[in-house]
């Protein structure tokens, strides 16, 4: 078994509705025996608690999330999507405005 450092007394802080997200994802992939039971038995294997192991699934799980953000902000804000879109009743605007 091995020896782990103490976690950060800053480790479980953060939006709370995200985290309760990532749990209930979590346990949702225990339950259903997919890649997050296989993950979390290789963990227990290498000697990890269950309840460290179920920290670090969650991690993981945030990696994912976190990294579909990042794909998905590149893919929306391309050079096109940053232009600011034009005013109203400015020339070459021919929408006016409802009194």
């Amino acid at each position: 078994m091995t020896v782990s450092a103490p976690m950060s007394p800053f480790d479980d802080e953060g939006d709370d509705a995200f985290n309760a997200a990532l749990h209930m994802a979590a346990v949702t992939q225990l339950r259903l025996d997919g890649e997050g039971a296989n993950y979390l038995a290789k963990q227990l294997e290498r000697g990890k608690t269950k309840k460290e192991a179920l920290r670090l699934l969650r991690r993981r799980l945030s990696d994912r999330v976190y990294k579909a953000m990042r794909r998905d902000h590149a893919i929306t804000c391309t050079p096109r999507a940053a232009e600011p879109m034009p005013l109203r009743n400015q020339p070459g605007h021919d929408h006016a405005i409802a009194a």
